[in-house]
């Protein structure tokens, strides 16, 4: 895939459920840099309206440095799951 080439066309399928979701969705890359949010994202995480494509998640969202691991296990196709952990 070309670095400069667009994630997301304004006119493609996915560009269009991901405008006109309300839930919260966030699209990240290997190294957890945001690519697209959803407006539910913001709302969830209080953001606003600053642009977040191409920041880190840990940049935006304050979150344990277990659960960053816990991301990163997960894209290397580790399975995790923790019942006693809660997003709120």
């Amino acid at each position: 895939m070309n670095a400069d080439a667009p994630v997301l066309t304004t006119d493609s399928p996915l560009s269009l459920f991901l405008k006109n979701c309300n839930l919260a969705v966030a699209m990240l890359d290997g190294d957890l840099r945001y690519l697209h949010v959803t407006r539910g994202w913001r709302e969830l995480y209080r953001l606003g309206e600053r642009e977040l494509v191409g920041l880190r998640h840990d940049e935006v969202v304050s979150q344990p440095i277990s659960w960053l691991d816990q991301y990163r296990a997960c894209l290397e196709s580790e399975s995790i799951t923790d019942e006693e952990d809660e997003l709120y």
